[in-house]
């Protein structure tokens, strides 16, 4: 019998379903006006220390928050919390350079570092439970369940990618995509001119490439991938941080929604990344200073 305290199948649907699905809509019908990033102030870069700081605060104040939730201690989970902040640190600062050796060993840092805040906030070990994204896909490990290893389609970034793949205003980058783990696409600049600098679109990232009809210096391209890799893991986090907590409390309430569950990350997230975006103007927003800041690096 369901307890009266929880919500009917009715009102999670009313909402939280509907709108994370209109958010997934709106990644669908999303077109370059919307990502066009070119002619946008550009947002001033902080200090290397306070992304520091901030991304290590962050962190326990994440897992510390879990903790209290369940009225339970904060102090051990704050410290762990701040490790895991202190890894993703690290992965953004690497993805940063856009290394093709050194890009999926960044995004796989930034995953660990996410998850361990995740499992210091539910009082598990804080590698217990790790989701490695890679591409439409991640890789969700569980070392006390009898299947140790899930693979999950992440909907949103599939969305993404299939949108991606039917603009002909950009054609899919097989090298980047394989090395970094990111579907990467370039924007076409051949005798069509575009606004696009670099987008990022629920783990899918677009750029342009170094051309002299564009006027774009190789650096600047590089610099450009960098940016929107950091990006990918700012989104990354927030799956652990929110969306995967959310999917796991509500998933369960909804008509089949436990099988749903099993197999593919629905991406609650998506809709939390879209509001951000709308409410805040682009050069104030912390996530692009942050971006911003590394890339210059």
């Amino acid at each position: 019998m369901r307890s009266s305290a929880l919500p009917s199948p009715f009102v999670i649907e009313a909402i939280v379903v509907k709108p994370v699905l209109t958010a997934l809509l709106l990644i669908v019908l999303c077109h370059d006006a919307c990502l066009a990033q070119g002619t946008f102030a550009e947002p001033k870069p902080v200090s290397t220390g306070v992304i520091l700081g901030v991304n290590t605060a962050i962190g326990a104040a994440t897992a510390a928050i879990g903790r209290a939730m369940e009225k339970k201690p904060i102090g051990l989970a704050a410290a762990k919390g701040a490790g895991g902040g202190l890894m993703i640190f690290g992965a953004k600062l690497l993805v940063s350079r856009n290394n093709d050796a050194t890009n999926l060993i960044a995004r796989s840092l930034g995953a660990f570092g996410s998850s361990a805040i995740l499992n210091s906030a539910r009082d598990r070990p804080m590698f217990e439970q790790v989701a490695i994204p890679y591409g439409p896909v991640r890789i969700h490990v569980d070392m006390k369940s009898a299947v140790r290893v899930r693979l999950k389609l992440d909907l949103a970034a599939t969305i993404s990618t299939v949108r991606a793949f039917n603009d002909e205003s950009i054609s899919f980058d097989k090298s980047r995509s394989v090395l970094s783990g990111v579907m990467t696409f370039r924007a076409d600049t051949v005798g069509k001119p575009t606004q696009i600098s670099g987008m990022h679109r629920a783990t899918v990232v677009a750029f342009r490439p170094a051309s002299r009809h564009q006027s774009v210096l190789p650096s600047q391209a590089e610099r450009t991938i960098g940016h929107e890799f950091v990006h990918v893991l700012q989104y990354d986090f927030l799956f652990n941080a929110l969306g995967a907590p959310a999917e796991d409390k509500i998933m369960p309430l909804i008509p089949g929604g436990r099988t749903i569950h099993r197999f593919i990350d629905v991406g609650f997230h998506a809709a939390i990344w879209a509001a951000m975006n709308a409410s805040v103007p682009y050069s104030s927003r912390p996530w692009e200073r942050e971006a911003a800041s590394f890339a210059k690096h």
